[in-house]
């Protein structure tokens, strides 16, 4: 049985579908044009250039591949419902140059007009078959097309099907592995929005560093501050931040960050330094503070920290001469400084006095001392003891004697005194004998 309505290329259709395919090109197909015949159904005829009666032109809606069969292409345009008032038996498509590439017929239907007192939007659909669909441009603008239902209808069920229709959006199923799989510096910038650098550095105490360290080899007024990591806070208490990799330049003769927080450092005394952090803009600094006659605070406490830094931590007390930095070194809370005398002599007290420690900030909790002690008289034996507090809490002692019953007449040792209530105090005695002795600083702990 011959078909009635059918649909067929053009001759110049043919010809425009030929020589894309041979040159590797598209042919765009983007209108379609709908007529009345006339008031007859016509047959489709490969030399028209034009439909019978055009009463409609417009862009294209669909236009895909056959999903059944990879030969046919689907054309498709929605009419409207306030464009109407003709009949439909015939219909063609038109390329981007506004040729006609191919015509076909149709049962005739009748598209009323809304003034007529009925309308509806319809959908016309051309199924072409060609041989060479792959050359042929499968788009539509999607600016002027309408869409049927069937097709929002696909759109939807294939976008609920997709794994991941939303490629700019984190999936809850996923557990955040899209910022994971984007790599460290987009794990970094996630935990840094969200406020979760402290939780992501773990549970951390202010201050605690691993190879903080410094070296003035001479009388300076600037220093440089290394350390592998470094934990600030806001607060004690507060939040904290884990710094790497930090190498800072501190200068007495500056302020704001990288100097003194205000005025100029003293003449003689000490100095605090603070590492202080910018969370905002992930940048951190040095920070000095004069700790002559106070001790620091573990964060810092003034009214002068420089604007945007909001954590810090104390990271060293150190000794000035003219206002500039002591030769001195920093290896974690430890500073070891230039041998200083404490104490010398060969007064012989029975009970427990006080030494107080100039050398020393207010900071310190142990000293690191160095302690020398001989005989006066030959054939005795003493003992020297220095401790904490005036009953010698945690005392160290020290025993000499005659080298007529076998002992020693002096001795040197180094040894560690903790210090109670920033006091820079220790305590001394001496019994069973009289002794020389001095006690040298070499360095002292914060």
């Amino acid at each position: 049985m011959t078909a009635k309505y059918y649909a067929i290329l053009t001759n110049q259709g043919a010809a425009k579908l030929a020589a894309a395919t041979a040159q590797g090109t598209r042919l765009n197909i983007t209108r379609m044009a709908v007529g009345d015949g006339n008031g007859a159904l016509p047959s489709p005829n490969a030399t028209q250039t034009s439909l019978v009666n055009q009463k409609r032109i417009g862009a294209l809606n669909v236009l895909v591949v056959d999903s059944i069969n990879n030969n046919q292409i689907i054309a498709e345009q929605i009419i409207p419902e306030n464009e109407g008032g003709f009949w439909i038996r015939e219909m063609g498509l038109y390329d981007d140059a506004g040729v006609l590439v191919a015509v076909a017929n149709c049962p005739e239907t009748y598209k009323p007009l809304l003034d007529e007192g009925s309308g509806r939007t319809q959908t016309i659909r051309m199924v072409l078959t060609i041989s060479n669909t792959s050359a042929i441009t499968l788009k539509v603008d999607a600016t002027v097309a309408l869409a049927s239902r069937k097709y929002v209808d696909d759109q939807l069920s294939d976008h609920v099907k997709a794994p991941n229709p939303h490629s700019q959006y984190l999936q809850i199923s996923q557990a955040l592995k899209e910022i994971a799989d984007s790599g460290p510096t987009a794990v970094a910038a996630a935990v840094k929005n969200l406020g979760l650098k402290e939780a992501a550095n773990g549970v951390s105490v202010v201050g605690q560093s691993r190879n903080a360290r410094m070296y003035i080899s001479a009388v300076s007024a600037s220093a440089i501050f290394t350390a592998d990591e470094l934990v600030v806070a806001t607060v004690l208490g507060g939040k904290n931040y884990r710094l790497a990799n930090i190498n800072k330049t501190i200068n007495l003769t500056s302020n704001g960050a990288g100097g003194m927080d205000t005025g100029t450092a003293p003449v003689s005394g000490f100095v605090a330094l603070y590492a202080i952090y910018n969370p905002t803009t992930d940048t951190s600094a040095l920070l000095s503070v004069n700790a002559t006659s106070v001790v620091a605070p573990e964060v810092y406490g003034g009214t002068n920290m420089p604007a945007g830094y909001t954590a810090s931590a104390l990271v060293a007390v150190l000794p000035v001469v003219s206002s500039q930095f002591s030769i001195c070194s920093v290896q974690g809370r430890s500073v070891v400084i230039l041998p200083t005398t404490a104490l010398s002599g060969s007064v012989a007290p029975n009970t427990a006095i006080s030494q107080t420690m100039a050398a020393v900030p207010l900071n310190t909790v142990a000293v690191d001392l160095s302690v020398s002690i001989g005989l006066v008289n030959v054939d005795t034996t003493g003992v020297f003891v220095i401790g904490s507090s005036s009953n010698l809490l945690g005392s160290r002692r020290f025993s000499v004697g005659s080298s007529l019953t076998g002992g020693t007449v002096s001795q040197s040792s180094n040894t560690t005194v903790p210090v109670i209530a920033n006091a820079r105090t220790f305590y001394w005695q001496v019994s069973a004998a009289n002794l020389t002795y001095n006690v040298g600083i070499q360095g002292y702990q914060i």
